[in-house]
């Protein structure tokens, strides 16, 4: 969706951009969110949807920005599902952190012990998941498996370089 002028216009809380006043946009069923008044190009509007009570208020700044916070808002709350559904919303970070406390010491700057980490954080999802019962909605359980067992090479890789006499790492 391009405008062309410079024309008061309102990001509704369903995602559409309508044009011209308040009253206009909720002519046409739209709860405003917010307006702006700027020439802009928003691309992907029409996708972008928001379900919120917030009060209308005046944005300021470039209209594609909020099309972009309803974007991760959807994303955010289907990954949170697949990550802590039926738990804690933090619960992946806290399980993961609380297994890590169990190694004192750990190097938390060599990169294998970056891959196991991120390694960590699938396999928690995964059995998180299957402890749940958890129907994914972003990454199911074929995917993670499948990150896992990437990791897992690329820590290997690591490892090989590490160990190879022609390329010493400093880790």
């Amino acid at each position: 969706m391009s405008f062309v002028d410079q024309t008061l216009r309102h990001v509704c809380i369903d995602g559409n951009i309508a044009v011209g006043t308040v009253q206009n946009c909720s002519k046409v069923g739209h709860r405003v969110w917010g307006t702006y008044n700027q020439t802009a190009t928003v691309p992907g509007a029409d996708d972008a949807r928001m379900e919120t009570d917030i009060e209308p208020t005046r944005l300021y700044g470039h209209p594609f920005f909020y099309v972009q916070l309803a974007e991760e808002r959807k994303l955010h709350s289907e990954k949170n599902h697949d990550y802590a559904k039926g738990g804690d919303a933090l619960g992946n970070f806290k399980r993961v952190s609380s297994i890590l406390a169990l190694y004192p010491g750990l190097d938390l700057s060599n990169p294998v012990v970056v891959c196991l980490v991120y390694m960590l954080k699938q396999l928690d999802a995964v059995l998180w998941g299957l402890s749940q019962k958890i129907t994914h909605k972003v990454e199911g359980y074929h995917p993670r498996l499948q990150d896992i067992s990437i990791y897992a090479k690329i820590a290997r890789c690591i490892l090989h370089d590490t160990d190879s006499p022609k390329a010493k790492m400093p880790w």
